[in-house]
């Protein structure tokens, strides 16, 4: 059973997912400057398999970093986690509800107002067999991690949807160091 907390944070996490599915567009993504020079990736339209995983907030980040400047927000390339604890497997739910199992059995959903200003899920469905989630956090009490992004391959066999890997990357306010930590 999840907490209220979690519940609460669950609830704050569709608007934020609705809100980005809103504001963005192939085009122009929200906040974008004029003649602004974009990633493929960050012009994607929402409900694609490669909006999945972008943080709008590091575009923006980038976006309002000076040049003169001698920060260079970046973010770390993904690493797989060691084998998590709690929530593995669910029968009888969606990879949605599988993200969400895995997400409050971590304590992700946990940091939404102590650690982590905001929280955001996402589900990409692969095919009937195969889904990807992923939980991005954002805006961290902390000068150098600005984010902290989470990647979950699942998997159903017959009635039952199973984590098959997780992995992470941060978002680095000033740089990523040669040992791939903020800095």
């Amino acid at each position: 059973m999840l907490s209220i907390r979690s519940r609460i944070a669950i609830s704050a996490l569709a608007a934020c997912v609705s809100a980005y599915a809103v504001g963005c567009s192939k085009a122009s993504p929200r906040g974008a400057a004029p003649g602004a020079q974009l990633s493929a990736a960050e012009t994607s339209p929402a409900w694609s398999r490669e909006a999945l995983e972008i943080q709008e907030r590091m575009v923006e980040l980038r976006r309002r970093t000076s040049r003169a400047s001698s920060a260079t927000p970046d973010t770390t390339p993904w690493r797989e986690v060691s084998a998590p604890a709690g929530a593995r497997t669910l029968k009888n739910t969606t990879p949605g509800g599988l993200l969400l199992a895995v997400a409050a059995s971590q304590g992700w959903a946990d940091m939404l107002g102590d650690a982590a200003w905001e929280q955001t899920l996402r589900v990409w469905t692969d095919d009937k067999d195969a889904a990807v989630g992923v939980v991005l956090l954002w805006d961290f009490m902390d000068d150098a991690v600005a984010g902290h992004d989470f990647r979950i391959s699942m998997r159903r066999v017959d009635a039952a949807w199973s984590v098959e890997r997780i992995e992470d990357r941060y978002h680095c306010r000033r740089k990523v160091t040669a040992e791939g930590r903020c800095g």
